[in-house]
């Protein structure tokens, strides 16, 4: 994990769920593993004690504790169970993302909020592949494609080499209609990807075995359903400019004297080149 992409999540915390830290919220972390060579964790941000934090990965590992037998068909998780799905550095991994954002669809509580960062650049870093960069763009699509509320999506270019987008949207209450509509997508989301992931092709979800979600009334919302998008961008764009700023002055002070000194002089000429000339003056005296 990047140390930007924690940043973000510490972000999302602070600004949407401050004043939720003594109500009972359920957090799915979507790739959760902790390798050797990155020991960062989003864990320690869901450390209120009302809050349930559950790790989430393709293979076991050090902060797992669901490890799905089908990549993309979480059967261990129950449908609306919880009221935020993070994913970070994930999505780029993800040969078929979109089945994977059907799942956190499925496992999301009415009104709860999943937040996804991957980088929108950088370099090739296989985990065990390296499929796929996004923009704010790509990310808004993915919304769309679940039927989903975008509350805040950005992309912090020019920050570093991996210009990270991350989006935050949120499951609607919807009408058993609309459940039902949404269920019927995910079973032909789960046909189309079963051929990919498991070890029989021919096996296929079953057609007569109902709607993938929970059966009978539909869950109480989520208490984040009423979250508003927009200050949480605001404070990103902050942190992207303070980081780039920090970037220049460390740059700066990274040259020899001499070179600062030859910049410093030529900004200042080039200054005033650029200056308009003072308005001309007639000297009556002159005449």
């Amino acid at each position: 994990m990047h140390t930007s992409s924690h940043e973000k999540l510490a972000a999302f915390v602070t600004t949407y769920l401050r004043d939720f830290r003594d109500q009972s919220l359920t957090i799915l972390d979507v790739g959760s593993q902790v390798v050797a060579d990155q020991p960062l964790s989003y864990k320690p941000l869901f450390n209120a004690p009302a809050w349930t934090y559950t790790g989430l990965d393709v293979e076991a590992g050090l902060n797992v504790d669901v490890v799905p037998a089908n990549d993309y068909r979480w059967d261990e998780l129950g449908a609306d169970s919880f009221d935020v799905v993070v994913s970070g550095q994930a999505f780029e991994h993800i040969p078929f993302f979109w089945a994977t954002a059907f799942e956190i669809g499925r496992v999301l509580r009415p009104g709860g909020v999943a937040v996804i960062t991957a980088p929108g650049r950088g370099p090739q870093h296989r985990f065990p592949v390296d499929c796929w960069r996004f923009h704010d763009d790509g990310f808004e699509a993915i919304a769309d494609y679940l039927g989903f509320e975008v509350l805040d999506v950005f992309t912090e270019w020019g920050r570093n080499m991996w210009e990270e987008t991350i989006l935050v949207m949120r499951k609607p209450v919807w009408s058993p209609a609309e459940r039902n509509r949404f269920a019927t997508r995910l079973w032909h989301q789960r046909a189309l990807s079963a051929g990919f992931s498991e070890p029989d092709p021919g096996s296929l979800p079953d057609p007569t075995s109902g709607p993938m979600l929970d059966e009978g009334e539909p869950p109480n919302p989520s208490q984040l359903r009423n979250l508003v998008g927009g200050p949480f961008t605001e404070q990103l764009e902050h942190l992207r400019v303070q980081a780039i700023e920090a970037q220049r002055i460390r740059r700066e002070a990274a040259k020899p004297l001499h070179v600062r000194l030859i910049h410093k002089g030529v900004r200042r000429r080039l200054v005033n080149f650029l200056e308009p000339p003072a308005p001309f003056v007639w000297d009556e005296d002159l005449d």
